[in-house]
């Protein structure tokens, strides 16, 4: 059995591998963790392998490993980002200081597709990540992800107050809740599309937020729910103890 766990900045994934290849999976809250001191999880059969990938604080992956190590008997491996994976070239001078997260998303989509990608992880943050057809990473943007743009508008200007609204719309706003909401996804909808038309790049979505912007995507795309989780079972990925 082999265990498979995306620790992002609000919420934690989890999924389960059986050997007849048999997906379970299941989700919480970062802060959930923290405050119990452990991740919701629990598994009959014997565990032979735990992968993490985290962006977590250190306290949450240190939280895992002990859970892992007293409960089942299994030590803890954390994915690292190297010069190289999966078909895919970092594109970073000092690949360290690429996020887990967006390496591991680049190196699923590129292996599943063979093909220039413009990968979208659409979370707290969105990160949007070019990558060519011979895999080089050609680099990527970081914007502040649909909740935070919107509650920077709020909370830094005076008179901009409006009311939030879980929308795909992005049409121009007739009120000034319309505005902030729609011009939120307008501005990210632009940067996706004007790069995957700059580098004919499929866009490949995942996130949280993936589903507010699928519908507005009006180009080749694919909608991975499971991208980073998927990046932890390739082959040549870098893990440490």
């Amino acid at each position: 059995m082999i265990v498979d766990i995306d620790v992002g900045n609000s919420y934690a994934k989890w999924r389960i591998v059986s050997s007849s290849g048999e997906k379970i999976s299941g989700a919480q809250t970062v802060e959930s963790i923290l405050k119990q001191q452990r991740l919701n999880f629990d598994c009959q059969e014997q565990i032979c392998q735990v992968r993490l990938s985290s962006v977590s604080s250190n306290e949450v992956p240190t939280i895992l490993q002990d859970q892992f190590k007293s409960e089942f008997g299994a030590n803890l491996q954390q994915a690292a980002v190297s010069r190289s994976a999966g078909g895919v070239t970092c594109g970073y001078l000092a690949p360290s200081t690429l996020g887990i997260d967006r390496w591991l998303a680049m190196v699923a989509a590129y292996s599943r597709y063979h093909q220039p990608v413009v990968v979208v992880d659409a979370g707290s943050a969105i990160t949007i990540d070019v990558v060519s057809a011979d895999g080089l990473h050609l680099g990527g943007y970081i914007l502040p992800g649909l909740d935070l743009a919107r509650a920077s508008l709020w909370h830094g200007t005076q008179k901009v107050k409006a009311e939030y609204r879980n929308t795909s719309d992005a049409g121009l706003g007739k009120s000034t809740t319309d505005a902030v909401n729609n011009g939120v996804i307008f501005s990210v909808i632009t940067a996706i599309n004007q790069l995957a038309n700059s580098y004919d790049g499929l866009v490949v979505l995942t996130g949280g937020s993936a589903s507010a912007l699928e519908s507005l995507i009006n180009l080749p795309m694919q909608l991975v729910p499971d991208l980073v989780l998927d990046g932890l079972a390739i082959s040549d990925v870098v893990f440490y103890f």
